[in-house]
């Protein structure tokens, strides 16, 4: 099967990215032929239809300027992703799409081309763009729930964008066109929610699709190892305030004589810098690629998880549970249905870094309950959540999607 996989990003940004490659690794080595199309960057992959990708566009500070109006026009709809998701289909034969995120950088436009050239598309969701401009229902430090009911131009008088109004009016204008005009509802065969609190979320807030089904994210096997002598606590994330990183740095506060190890970049890195440097707790790693984290998972004890925005379903977590290590997380959003509490890991209060010190403190002082929990946590990777059931689950509904395409 020659299968698109659409995404703004061809390199290793986020959990999006990385499910989106490990996805493409399970489907080549099922025989399948996977193209992708997304946004022309220096970090991209090198990859034969790379000439296929969309000029590179910046989205953080649009300029009042000639070139400006252009990025918020592509923002929008971009004619250009529309002509060369075209000519890419033509060459690549493509039989089916999949679509991650493919807002502002490559824009819905694509979606239209899609249907007309017979070739069905799936979307896995990985935030919360269909139902808020306010794509992670974060903002001013706590939950944003301003646009729920389709209310997008709420978002505006709160500045929930970037704490710009600028920002939250071009983000509410973009998704109340697009829902205007069903770009996603019409040309989308099946959308993939990959928690239970994705799906009913999506549609308590307005967004009702054709077709939604639940398939939680997998995660390749690991090794898990002994854990080391001496604790040590890892959190492995984006470095900026909605995952909960200001929690992160109280929580290090109280508990100075266990060390904790920070992997990634963010918008709050400096501000990390500058507390490490006081605090000789703390190991900053920076971005550590993919291939490198099973020896960050080796080298720890547990993954920490302080989020204060509801997460879909945090691939991180897979990850520790796959390399036999417990984890302890915000009860909030999806984590629920992943972390099971006291036996793959502890769930506290979000925001409440007093619980998570508690909870740390109470797991690494208790060897052989963490055991039992990386034990747990393990064979739940291995059982629930293997490459195998989620390419069967997967094929399902491409196969479906392409019957209905037959049948149209």
């Amino acid at each position: 099967m020659n299968i698109l996989q659409i995404n703004k990003f061809f390199f290793n940004k986020g959990g999006a990215e990385r499910y989106m490659f490990a996805l493409t690794d399970v489907l080549k080595n099922r025989g399948h032929k996977v193209i992708p199309f997304a946004m022309a960057a220096a970090e991209n992959l090198r990859h034969p239809m790379e000439k296929y990708f969309v000029s590179p566009v910046i989205t953080e500070h649009p300029q009042m300027s000639a070139e400006g109006m252009r990025t918020l026009l592509r923002f929008i709809w971009s004619r250009e992703a529309g002509v060369m998701i075209k000519k890419l289909i033509e060459a690549s034969h493509a039989e089916i799409a999949h679509c991650h995120n493919i807002y502002h950088q490559l824009s819905p436009s694509i979606l239209p081309v899609l249907q007309k050239r017979g070739v069905p598309v799936v979307m896995t969701l990985h935030d919360f763009h269909l139902v808020s401009p306010a794509y992670n229902l974060y903002a001013h430090r706590g939950r944003c729930a301003h646009a729920k009911g389709s209310k997008f131009f709420r978002v505006v008088k709160y500045r929930c964008v970037k704490n710009s109004y600028a920002a939250s009016a071009l983000c509410a204008f973009e998704l109340w066109l697009h829902r205007k005009l069903k770009v996603y509802e019409r040309n989308i065969d099946c959308f993939i929610a990959p928690s239970r609190f994705m799906a009913e979320t999506i549609r308590e807030w307005g967004f009702t699709p054709k077709r939604m089904e639940i398939i939680p994210n997998f995660v390749p096997p690991g090794t898990p190892r002994q854990f080391p002598t001496a604790p040590r606590v890892l959190y492995a994330g984006r470095l900026s305030a909605e995952k909960g990183i200001g929690i992160l740095l109280d929580t290090i506060s109280q508990l100075p004589d266990i060390q904790f190890a920070i992997a990634g970049i963010g918008p709050m890195e400096q501000e990390v810098k500058v507390f490490a440097e006081r605090h000789k707790n703390v190991r900053l790693l920076g971005f550590v690629a993919p291939e490198k984290m099973p020896e960050i998972f080796a080298e720890c004890s547990l993954l920490i998880i302080p989020s204060l925005a509801p997460e879909v379903f945090p691939m991180v977590i897979l990850e520790s549970f796959a390399h036999g290590r417990p984890v302890v997380a915000s009860r909030i959003g999806g984590i629920p249905e992943m972390v099971t509490h006291d036996k793959t890991g502890l769930l506290v209060e979000a925001g409440n870094a007093g619980e998570f010190a508690h909870a740390i403190a109470t797991l690494l002082s208790n060897q052989l309950a963490l055991q039992r929990m990386g034990q747990e946590a393990h064979t739940v990777a291995s059982q629930s959540y293997s490459p195998e059931m989620h390419y069967h689950a997967l094929m399902h509904i491409y196969q479906s999607v392409l019957k209905g395409a037959v049948k149209k």
